[in-house]
C-alpha cells in the first residue's frame, strides 16, 4: 500500500532537487530528471537529451526518462505468475516502439476523449483482422469488410476542388503482379443478402473488366437467378450493349423492347421524332430495313404491319403497307397497301415505280342491281341507263350549280343519294367531303355507258340499213 511518506532508503527522506540528474550506470547511460523549466521541441539538455534530438516540447516541472547510450533500448516488464512479460520496448537501434509483446491482450482507452492514431506512414495490422469498428460486428478481415450497424455505410472523401473536376472517392483494384491481363480480367463489386436461416447469397454484381487493351475497360452488370449469374448489359466506351437481353418497362409498365418486338403499352401515342435545321427538304425520320443474308429477288422488302388486340384475341392482323423490290433492280420498288379479309391478306392497291396505280377488281360479292334500295356494290349496270347515271354522277358534285345553273341543290343531293344507292359512292367518316368514289363500280358504270351507247348505235345503224334497203336506196 503506497503511503504519503517520502522514501527513506538511508533512514531519512530522499528527495532530488529540480533539474538534478539521477544517472544510472558507470558511464551515466540512462538518466531521470525533473526539468523545472519548459523545454522546447527538439531542444537538447546536457546528459539527458543528446545529439540532434526529435521530441515534443514539455511544460515546466516535467519528468523525463532518457537512455543516452547510442542505440540502447528501454524495456519494461511485469511478472506473470513468476514469468517476466514485456509490455513495452523502445528499440533505440531501429527507432521502433512496441507495446504488449508479452501480453495476452492490450487495451488503449481514454476516459472521455478520442484515441488518436497519427502515424507518419501507414497503419500495419500484420495480416490480422480489425474488429468492432464503431460498433460490435463491424469487422475488417483479409477477405471481407463487414458493416453490421443499423445505419448506412458511407464512404466520404473531402477535397477542396470545385467545378467539373472528377474526384475518386473509392477505388477497387484487382492486382495480379505475376501475369499479364487477358480479356475478362476484372474486379467485382458484389451484392449479397443474408438472414437468420441462410448463408450469404449472391444477388447481383458489377464487374469492371479489361477490354483488350491497357486503359480500355468495360462495366458488366450481373444478376443472379437460383445462384447462377447472368450478364444483363455491358457499358462500353462507345455505348451500352444489352447482350441480347430485353429492355423492359421503358417509361411505363409494359413498354418492352425484345429481340423481335418493340411494345408501347401506354395510353398516349407512340412518337418517333427527328430534329434538323432543314426547312424545305425531305428528311428521313424513320428508316425500315429488311436485311437478307442472300441475294434478294423481286417481291423482297420491308412492311409496316398493323394489328389489334382486345379481350377476344391476343393479336390480329388488319393490314399492312409495304414497299417491295421490283423490275429486277435493288434500287427500284413498288408500293402496296394490303388489308386483311378474315385473316387473309389482300393486296388491294398497288403503285408501281413508273406511277401506274391499280386496285383489286372487287370481291365479287355484290348484286346485279335488281334489289331496289340496296346500298352495296353492284357488279354490272345493264338494268340501268348508264349514260344517265353517269350524268347523275357529274351533277352530284358540290358547286355544280355554278356550271349548270338548272341543277338545284335539291337535285344535286338526289343525284348523290342515287349514286349511294347504286354503290358508286360511299359515305366515309373523316373524308373532307364525307363521300368516297368506289373505283370498281365506277369503272363498271363507265364501261356500261360505253357499250350501251355502242349497242344503241349498232341498233340504229341496222334499222337505218333496213329502211334504206326497203326503199331501194
Amino acid at each position: 500500500m503506497v503511503s504519503g511518506h517520502s522514501v527513506q532508503p538511508f533512514g531519512r527522506p530522499w528527495r532530488l532537487a529540480d533539474d538534478l540528474l539521477l544517472r544510472f550506470g558507470s558511464d551515466g547511460d540512462a538518466a531521470v530528471a525533473l526539468v523545472s523549466s519548459a523545454n522546447s521541441a527538439d531542444a537538447e539538455v546536457t546528459n539527458l537529451i543528446e545529439g540532434t534530438s526529435d521530441h515534443q516540447g514539455t511544460a515546466a516541472n516535467s519528468l523525463v526518462f532518457s537512455n543516452v547510450t547510442n542505440d540502447g533500448d528501454i524495456q519494461m516488464l511485469v511478472s506473470d505468475n513468476g514469468d517476466s512479460k514485456e509490455f513495452l520496448l523502445a528499440n533505440g537501434d531501429t527507432a521502433d516502439l512496441q507495446l504488449g509483446h508479452g501480453m495476452t491482450t492490450a487495451t488503449l482507452k481514454t476516459a472521455s476523449g478520442n484515441l488518436t492514431l497519427n502515424p507518419g506512414g501507414d497503419i500495419d495490422c500484420s495480416s490480422n483482422d480489425l474488429i468492432n469498428v464503431g460498433a460490435s460486428g463491424n469487422d475488417w478481415t483479409d477477405t471481407t469488410f463487414t458493416h453490421s450497424g443499423d445505419g448506412q455505410c458511407i464512404v466520404t472523401r473531402t477535397t477542396d476542388v470545385s467545378g467539373a473536376t472528377t474526384t475518386f472517392a473509392w477505388t477497387i483494384m484487382h492486382e495480379n503482379p505475376d501475369h499479364d491481363m487477358t480479356t475478362g480480367f476484372a474486379v467485382s463489386l458484389a451484392f449479397r443478402l443474408k438472414d437468420d436461416e441462410s448463408a450469404a447469397m449472391n444477388m447481383a454484381r458489377i464487374d469492371g473488366a479489361w477490354n483488350g487493351a491497357d486503359d480500355s475497360g468495360k462495366m458488366t452488370m450481373y444478376t443472379y437467378d437460383s445462384g447462377a449469374a447472368t450478364a444483363s448489359f455491358d457499358v462500353l466506351p462507345g455505348g451500352i450493349d444489352l447482350l441480347n437481353n430485353t429492355l423492359l418497362n421503358v417509361g411505363a409498365s409494359g413498354n418492352d423492347w425484345t429481340d423481335t418486338t418493340f411494345t408501347h403499352s401506354g395510353t398516349g401515342q407512340g412518337l418517333m421524332e427527328r430534329e434538323t435545321g432543314s426547312t424545305g427538304a425531305i428528311t428521313f425520320v424513320w428508316t425500315l430495313i429488311h436485311k437478307s443474308t442472300g441475294d434478294a429477288g423481286n417481291g423482297f422488302g420491308p412492311a409496316l404491319a398493323f394489328r389489334i388486340s382486345d379481350t377476344g384475341v391476343s393479336q390480329s392482323n388488319i393490314g399492312r403497307i409495304e414497299f417491295i423490290r421490283a423490275d429486277n433492280s435493288d434500287s427500284t420498288g413498288d408500293f402496296q397497301v394490303v388489308p386483311y379479309v378474315s385473316g387473309a391478306a389482300n393486296t388491294a392497291l398497288k403503285l408501281t415505280s413508273a406511277g401506274t396505280l391499280s386496285v383489286d377488281v372487287g370481291s365479287g360479292t355484290g348484286t346485279d342491281g335488281s334489289t331496289a334500295g340496296q346500298y352495296t356494290e353492284i357488279l354490272i349496270f345493264d338494268q340501268y341507263d348508264d349514260a344517265t347515271e353517269l350524268q347523275r354522277f357529274a351533277y352530284s358534285m358540290p358547286g355544280i350549280s355554278t356550271v349548270v345553273p338548272e341543277v338545284t341543290e335539291e337535285m344535286r343531293l338526289a343525284n348523290r343519294d342515287r349514286l349511294l344507292e347504286l354503290g358508286v359512292l360511299k359515305r366515309v367518316e373523316g373524308a373532307l367531303s364525307g363521300i368516297h368514289v368506289n373505283v370498281q363500280p365506277m369503272m363498271n358504270l363507265l364501261a356500261g355507258g360505253i357499250y350501251q351507247n355502242r349497242h344503241r348505235m349498232d341498233s340504229q345503224y341496222d334499222e337505218l340499213s333496213k329502211r334504206l334497203e326497203a326503199i331501194g336506196a
